[in-house]
């Protein structure tokens, strides 16, 4: 945290359906939905893509964020709305909510 890292943590179980009715990949393409709403700049890592996590099946449900770094407060503000409302998305934290959620006590 002292170095400006957002951080995220989740749990692997309850996770959403990875597939839709017709066995296509129930998959939010996250980056694109940011750059195209936000333009450029955006990094999105999923390090739950293991395709050796059988029970995943390489379609992890957390993801890492990085935004651009010159994005006023206002705007994060904009894109954390943005994403606690894409249907599919249980839960989004900024740097100081994970701060807070990763500090005991």
């Amino acid at each position: 945290m002292n170095l400006g890292a957002v951080v995220g943590i989740t749990a692997d179980h309850g996770m959403n359906a990875k597939q839709k009715p017709d066995g296509s990949p129930n998959v939010i393409y996250l980056e694109s939905l940011l750059v195209r709403k936000f333009g450029i700049g955006f990094r999105v890592i999923l390090p739950i893509t293991d395709p050796y996590v059988a029970h995943h099946g390489a379609l992890g449900s957390f993801a890492v964020v990085h935004l651009p770094p010159d994005f006023s407060a206002r705007r994060k503000f904009n894109i954390l709305h943005f994403l606690n409302h894409l249907p599919g998305v249980t839960e989004v934290y900024g740097r100081n909510a994970a701060e807070k959620l990763g500090t005991p006590g």
